[in-house]
């Protein structure tokens, strides 16, 4: 592997979850409400916002809708917490975990906080940012929305965990794909788009609950 084309690494740990019916149907849309959340050690102004841009236009072309909130009370019909933090440095610059998400039953809305850590993105990415401090916020902001977009999609395909061969849900990323502006290879395969379809079309089922439960 060229040197200078280091990965990052996502990770998800996830458990079972019913089968969805053959015969649901997909919602129209489907709203996501997404707390995003940094330490306080990390400078998140200028992060935020094309973080919180890039995760929403890669999952809106798949009908979900991300709404950011802090408000848990926010209408949705499912909640999810991302948690930027610092530490957790693993492994090195070549091949760094950077994300990791925990879903478990009965609901999705129950899945623990989805964890990016900070330091080690910032590490893997440093060669390729920008010189100019705009510039650069933005282009961390744009690699960050895509790893929170990649950690959602365990959520919302739910269990068994897999990752895809290519698009978005590919278990390493070049860090100049994080960084580039145009937005390819960062779809859903088709066999995601197709579990996703069912996945958001139980939401709520309170069959699917009960079942999980037992």
């Amino acid at each position: 592997m060229p040197a200078n084309r280091p990965l990052v690494a996502l990770s998800a740990l996830l458990c079972l979850w019913p089968a969805a019916r053959s015969n649901a149907q997909t919602p129209a849309a489907v709203k996501v409400a997404v707390a995003l959340k940094f330490d306080q050690s990390i400078p998140s102004r200028s992060l935020r916002k094309p973080a919180q841009d890039e995760a929403s236009a890669i999952w809106k072309e798949q009908g979900v809708e991300l709404v950011w909130s802090d408000d848990p009370d926010v209408s949705a019909d499912l909640h999810l917490e991302v948690t930027v933090l610092s530490g957790h440095v693993t492994g090195d610059r070549w091949h760094a975990e950077v994300g990791r998400a925990t879903v478990t039953c009965p609901a999705l809305n129950s899945a623990e906080p989805i964890r990016i850590w900070f330091e080690p993105l910032e590490l893997t990415l440093e060669n390729g940012l920008g010189r100019n401090p705009l510039l650069r916020d933005h282009e961390f902001g744009r690699a960050l929305g895509r790893v929170m977009a990649h950690e959602l999609g365990h959520v919302l395909l739910g269990p068994p965990g897999y990752h895809d061969q290519v698009g978005l849900m590919r278990p390493t990323f070049m860090a100049d794909e994080l960084v580039r502006p145009l937005r390819l290879h960062f779809e859903l395969a088709g066999a995601s788009v197709a579990r996703l379809r069912r996945q958001l079309a139980q939401l709520g089922n309170e069959s699917d609950l009960a079942a999980c439960a037992r």
